[in-house]
């Protein structure tokens, strides 16, 4: 039988921490919280701030299932898959449409859980990409003045690939511009460590 596991960590306080991992190590979860940025962050009980998305579920975490959802999973063994075609050529909500019955009980159920929550989490992936973007403009085209496609965006990857060094960069561009490169790496580089 499936069930959903879902790791709740925004009961957590300093007085009731939520064990879980991180990087493969067991952590105590004592806050949640959306950053300066927006970005859904955790803290742990050491002071340290990752981001939600890299903690896992502890060993010793239980999962729970509501009890309409378990009616769900026990109706899943007298359904019928829709067929190959369908599959592939059908959106995900014709498709469980079809598979439960959209005028069915179980199927309130399963777009209440399943597909509202799909939904919700496609919003707030537009939000995101939208505020990344919108920082993005402001941060390294605005202020810094690096625009797409420009030498000094070519320079940026370069840099944080560490394929130029700084001093060749301030030989080519000057000290100014390597200096406005050097703050658009560490821009670039502090999104994708708050990503991963």
């Amino acid at each position: 039988m499936l069930k959903k596991f879902k790791l709740d960590l925004f009961g957590a306080t300093k007085e009731k921490p939520v064990e879980a991992i991180v990087d493969g190590v067991e952590v105590k979860v004592t806050n949640v919280f959306d950053n300066e940025n927006g970005i859904k962050t955790a803290t742990l009980s050491d002071g340290r701030q990752v981001a939600y998305g890299s903690i896992k579920p502890s060993k010793k975490y239980k999962p729970t299932i509501s009890d309409e959802m378990e009616k769900v999973f026990d109706a899943t063994k007298d359904l019928k898959d829709v067929g190959t075609t369908s599959r592939y050529t059908t959106d995900v909500y014709r498709n469980f449409e079809t598979v439960f019955d959209k005028k069915s009980d179980v199927f309130k159920v399963v777009k209440k859980n399943v597909l509202d929550p799909f939904d919700q989490a496609k919003g707030k992936m537009a939000d995101d990409v939208i505020r990344y973007t919108d920082d993005l403009k402001k941060t390294i085209v605005d202020d810094l003045g690096i625009k797409p496609k420009s030498k000094e965006s070519k320079l940026v990857m370069r840099y944080g690939e560490q394929r130029i060094t700084y001093d060749e960069l301030a030989k080519e561009v000057g000290k100014d511009k390597a200096d406005k490169i050097v703050k658009a790496d560490e821009w670039f580089r502090a999104q994708y460590n708050q990503l991963s």
